[in-house]
């Protein structure tokens, strides 16, 4: 997923600073027809932001966002480092506002988390500071000269992760995300570095790919535990066409058979990883971009999570594992009817996941 990273963390602050907390949203009334999940089901949400742009919490921050996905019935949360690659061919890794400050942020989130039932995954993201007409981390592809350099400091990182986890005993972690080019071009890079990391740690391993073509081109399948997929996909082909309900189902069921076809050829359950539309007008066209300015539209954002409910909840086992959405800010009052972001926190779309996830 491609983000907007300018100003994010003042706005969080601004938000936590000048505004209550916003209050949880009351599931939507029973509907015998919403799918109940099998037990093992991962009912998951991204948590934003931990250590991300320099963003750092206090206590009651992650306190207030870990009860607050417990109330909607989450079982999973992927707590997210994030680190840094300046620019397209640096082969160097940076952190914001720093390493150790980052580390011991997603510690306490991980043991707060803990604490209260949820299990863990562990979500390191590399994203490119500075992408010069239009790149991103999925256009991160190292020279031969760059290679070396590169493929060390991400295996040093993600070995140092992994002995994290397993030192707090997380249930799983992602390897990387969305980084295409390589995950493409490099296939004995990942089954080597799942390989080490298998040595450091026990949980299950995931790779986040993104939605496009990633994860149906990448050949290393068989090294990690779980189909992860970043689950972004168009559910209309121009911003003025308006979605509805049967369109979205027939769109979403496409997805899911792509998606299962990937699992039977590779003998992997599919994670999707990441999966959120924006509460905002024409959310549906292009999810992975943001436009300034575009108007809040709560109740396409709740269509939008009934139809996966309803496409990804019905019989989901064996091929399809669970769902992260993306994404709950730690920001008390980042969500609400105003807000056009991918937070479903305070919009009939939290409605609809406390309805699916919590048991019944």
């Amino acid at each position: 997923m491609i983000t907007r990273v300018g100003g994010l963390a003042a706005t969080l602050v601004l938000a936590a600073a000048c505004s209550p907390a916003l209050d949880p949203v009351e599931p939507l009334a029973p509907d015998l027809a919403v799918p109940v999940l099998p037990e093992a089901f991962q009912r998951g949400m991204n948590l934003q932001p931990i250590g991300d742009y320099g963003g750092l919490l206090d206590d009651d921050q992650i306190e207030g966002a870990l009860d607050a996905l417990v109330r909607l019935g989450v079982s999973h949360v992927a707590v997210i480092p994030s680190y840094f690659q300046r620019r397209l061919g640096d082969t160097d890794f940076y952190w914001e506002p720093s390493r150790e400050a980052v580390d011991t942020q997603t510690r306490a989130v991980v043991l707060a988390a803990h604490a209260r039932g949820l299990a863990v995954l562990l979500k390191p993201h590399l994203w490119l500071a500075e992408r010069a007409d239009g790149a991103w981390r999925g256009d991160i592809d190292p020279s031969t000269s760059e290679w070396e350099a590169w493929s060390r400091n991400y295996r040093a990182v993600l070995l140092e992760y992994a002995r994290l986890a397993d030192e707090l005993g997380v249930a799983g972690i992602s390897i990387g995300s969305e980084l295409t080019a390589v995950a493409i071009g490099r296939p004995e890079f990942w089954r080597h570095l799942a390989a080490d990391l298998r040595q450091e740690y026990s949980g299950f391993l995931t790779y986040a790919a993104n939605w496009d073509r990633e994860f149906e081109a990448a050949t290393w399948w068989d090294a990690v535990d779980f189909v992860g997929v970043d689950a972004f996909w168009p559910l209309l082909d121009g911003p003025q066409e308006v979605l509805t309900a049967p369109g979205c189902r027939t769109r979403m069921s496409a997805v899911r058979a792509r998606l299962e076809a990937v699992a039977r050829r590779t003998d992997r359950p599919v994670l999707l990883t990441e999966i959120g539309y924006k509460s905002a007008v024409g959310a549906a066209y292009q999810p992975w971009e943001w436009h300034d300015g575009q108007a809040a539209d709560p109740e396409g954002q709740a269509l939008i999570y009934r139809c996966i409910r309803d496409v990804f909840g019905a019989e989901p086992a064996p091929h399809i594992a669970g769902a992260y959405f993306w994404n709950w800010y730690t920001a008390p009052a980042w969500g609400g009817l105003r807000n056009s972001d991918f937070t479903p926190r305070g919009k009939p779309a939290e409605g609809v996941l406390t309805g699916w996830f919590s048991p019944r």
